[in-house]
């Protein structure tokens, strides 16, 4: 951080997402976090292409996640069922290494199949003895262990560890509230609670009492492990007290250098902390008291979506010529954009192909979180309520063929990506036309990484040749594939501009959800992320980017 050349702050907020000054060192959280997504749903495309269903895929595939859950717990009669059960086992235990060795604490569980999904305002309706009641005899008993005898819980102490867990449930576990800060490798040491004992008893549960989707608990498990490597691998098992010593560090020093000084380090701080709760999530909570309040807007900004983003779609067809100007600054073909835009519009077959290559499956996170992968780009994740005015939303913007044209602009320019390091992949580092170079160089990726990007296995389509990302981290060379998908990712945001977690900070300011200024400041925004993120330094940067290299006159 101190070695930035915008000065300390600016280097942290560069770990946490893309440096405007384009010259950070080193990964961030919100690219490292999109490209663990991106690898597990690429390692089991049958569970990722059989989460939705129906024409426009706004379905919820609620009978193949049934058969997916049947399979998990020992029911082999279905044989899709049985394939999506083994890909998920493999990703599963692949996301749950890397966190441990991040420096996470999880146990493994031999019998661990799939998270359960605890809605509190379900849990709430009913009392403690009706949620036990409901639960005991769902539940394996020989895998309820006493933690202190090592035996099955007598009948007495199974009741009264399920009462204490309906309260922490309950109550999102302020029950067990302290001072002192649960460092993030910790978040999950004492998951993992109730066994039950079939496939059809963990349905019963998460219709009753869950979020009723059992691919819906696949996505928020993948994308919540995925932000949590992306900040342990950034900043260390306990980010949050390293977070707090740095900045306090950086307030002293600037105490005692002088007040005019010592204001800017605060304003700067300031920024910093926004980002991070962006980054993290915690801006889209919203605050406990206000929750009701904070649903009740975001329906509103969803009927107002859906009623006023139809014809929104028509000012995508910039896209194209911001996708050829990113391409020719970093020294891909443009001509195969067009070719491969049109091919994603009207087939899924290169939407798959990109994502077994580790391009990513956002669109499909988003459709699972009842919103569209096209309205982040005018609402920047402004509207995060899930329910059924959400979906409208949704299905306005899928209709519209705005989520479609965005999804295929990105797959496009990243197959474009990865086709022209195959095709280079007879050249050695120093003989790559200079913008090329210049593009592995800003990312940090030297001519030892670039080697093995060109010898690793290179994937076939329609006799094109592909690199392969997720081939490359299977190799062992994760680090090399994390510095690959940073590279085509951030440049994809040029090339499709989208919002990022420092526009949202710029446009609500630090205020959270279910306040009225929180509130008020997100109707202010709507609409208005796109423009706001084409004017900020984002797309800045890639001007004077173009200018450093005398590119551009």
């Amino acid at each position: 951080a101190k070695a930035h050349k915008k000065g300390y702050v600016s280097g942290l907020c560069s770990t946490l997402t893309h440096d405007l000054a384009g010259r950070a060192d080193g990964l961030n959280v919100e690219k490292l976090a999109e490209t663990v997504r991106a690898q597990s749903y690429g390692e089991m495309p049958t569970v990722a292409l059989n989460m939705t269903a129906g024409r426009l895929s706004m379905k919820r595939n609620i009978e193949g996640g049934k058969k997916f859950i049947r399979a998990l717990f020992g029911d082999e009669s279905d044989e899709l069922g049985n394939k999506m059960a083994e890909e998920w086992k493999t990703v599963s235990g692949k996301i749950r290494d890397r966190f441990v060795k991040a420096g996470g604490d999880i146990g493994e569980l031999k019998e661990w199949r799939i998270p359960t999904t605890h809605d509190s305002r379900l849990i709430n309706e009913v009392t403690q003895k009706e949620w036990v009641d409901f639960v005991i005899p769902l539940l394996d008993r020989k895998k309820m262990i006493d933690r202190n005898t090592g035996w099955p819980l007598s009948k007495d102490n199974l009741r009264r560890a399920l009462g204490d867990a309906y309260e922490t449930l309950r109550t999102n576990g302020l029950n067990k509230y302290s001072h002192k800060n649960v460092p993030l490798a910790e978040k999950y040491a004492g998951s993992r609670f109730l066994h039950f004992k079939d496939g059809d008893s963990w349905l019963a549960y998460n219709d009753k009492f869950g979020n009723g989707d059992p691919f819906q608990t696949v996505n928020q498990y993948v994308n919540n492990m995925a932000n949590d490597i992306g900040f342990m691998e950034t900043w260390g098992p306990d980010p949050e007290a390293l977070k707090e010593k740095i900045i306090g560090r950086a307030k002293v020093e600037a105490a005692l250098d002088n007040n005019k000084k010592a204001m800017k380090v605060l304003k700067d701080v300031d920024y910093f902390e926004r980002i991070w709760d962006e980054v993290s999530g915690e801006s889209a909570v919203p605050v406990q008291t206000r929750v009701g309040f904070a649903r009740l807007n975001s329906a509103a900004r969803n009927l107002l979506m859906s009623a006023q983003l139809g014809s929104a779609f028509l000012t995508q067809f910039s896209d194209v010529a911001t996708s050829l100007w990113t391409a020719k600054f970093n020294g891909l073909s443009q001509m195969e954009i067009p070719k491969n835009l049109f091919s994603l519009m009207t087939s899924n077959k290169k939407r798959d192909f990109a994502m077994h290559l580790g391009l990513g499956a956002d669109e499909i996170a988003t459709i699972l979180a009842g919103r569209s992968a096209g309205t982040t780009r005018f609402l920047g994740d402004l509207v995060p309520e899930q329910g059924w005015s959400g979906r409208v939303a949704a299905t306005v913007i899928k209709a519209s063929l705005l989520e479609r044209m965005t999804m295929a602009g990105k797959k496009a320019f990243s197959l474009d990506f990865v086709n022209t390091l195959a095709k280079n992949a007879d050249t050695q580092f120093d003989n790559l036309i200079k913008p090329l170079r210049n593009c592995f160089e800003r990312y940090g990726l030297s001519p030892k990484d670039w080697d093995i990007i060109r010898k690793s296995k290179l994937d076939d389509l329609d006799g094109a040749k592909y690199v392969n990302i997720i081939e490359i981290a299977k190799s062992g060379h994760v680090d090399v594939a994390n510095k690959l998908s940073n590279m085509i990712f951030t440049e994809r945001d040029f090339a499709i501009i989208d919002t990022d977690a420092r526009s949202r900070a710029i446009m609500l300011q630090g205020h959270k959800r279910g306040t009225f200024m929180g509130e008020m400041l997100r109707y202010g925004a709507m609409y208005k992320t796109f423009p706001v993120t084409v004017l900020t330094p984002v797309s800045y940067t890639h001007l004077r980017a173009h200018e450093t290299r005398h590119d551009i006159v």
